[in-house]
């Protein structure tokens, strides 16, 4: 069962990125990113050099132009600006999105940064289904029958060890 289970958590899981991107001072970089049913989105960023610290920003691919002008976008997630950090939310909209990996703070100093991210994708609903009445009472009577038939071999032999110690 648990293999199951790793089978449909690894079939539902796909990387997105494994990248070292190189900014320059008060630069900014993008990524696409696809999502083709509801998930949620892991990204994990490590700086190898730079100063200030960057930071992680996902919005929708159509506001890119808006950030980039520095008008009003809608952010679904952002990370402080550091040297390390992670961005994790879940998406209930599938399309397109950016994710920006920002150095603007920085004015000095390029900066060299690693970072991975992977969608968890939500598994599909599972539809319930009942037992119609007639197999519901195939499955109760079978049951009950091997429970009783059980207790009457098991009662059988403890009745005769009893008498047979009498």
């Amino acid at each position: 069962m648990m293999a199951l289970a790793l089978l449909l958590a690894i079939a539902n899981q796909a990387d997105i990125v494994e990248h070292i991107a190189q900014l320059r001072p008060v630069e900014w970089q993008s990524r696409r990113l696809t999502l083709r049913k509801p998930g949620i989105v892991d990204i994990v960023y490590e700086m190898k050099s730079g100063g200030a610290g960057v930071r992680l920003l996902l919005i929708a691919n159509s506001d890119e132009r808006k950030f980039e002008s520095q008008r009003e976008f809608h952010l679904y997630a952002a990370t402080d600006f550091g040297e390390t950090g992670r961005l994790k939310v879940h998406l209930a909209e599938p399309g397109d999105y950016s994710v920006i990996l920002d150095n603007r703070l920085e004015t000095k100093k390029s900066a060299a940064v690693k970072f991975k991210g992977t969608i968890l994708y939500d598994l599909p609903p599972v539809q319930v289904r009942t037992l119609s009445w007639e197999r519901r009472l195939v499955v109760i009577a079978s049951s009950l029958t091997f429970f009783f038939g059980l207790c009457y071999f098991a009662g059988r032999r403890l009745w005769r060890a009893l008498v047979d110690r009498i």
